[in-house]
């Protein structure tokens, strides 16, 4: 599960680079997301029994993706 988290956190953090000219806010929703994300992932990594619904949220970028960012 951390190496899917891991993977989210990386792919969320370069998308928070990508729409700077586009449509910045989604630079600023995925870094968001990111953090989101690390946040879940520190908790996984102590050790915490964190509820499987926290972590598919922040593994879910599907309202991101409706104002037009990446998947």
């Amino acid at each position: 599960m951390v190496a899917k988290l891991e993977r989210a956190e990386e792919t969320d953090l370069g998308n928070s680079h990508a729409w700077s000219w586009s449509n910045p806010m989604l630079d600023v929703l995925y870094n968001e997301k990111a953090q989101e994300v690390r946040a879940v992932m520190l908790r996984v990594e102590a050790g915490e029994n964190v509820p499987r619904e926290q972590i598919d949220h922040a593994l879910d970028n599907s309202a991101l993706r409706g104002l037009g960012g990446y998947p």
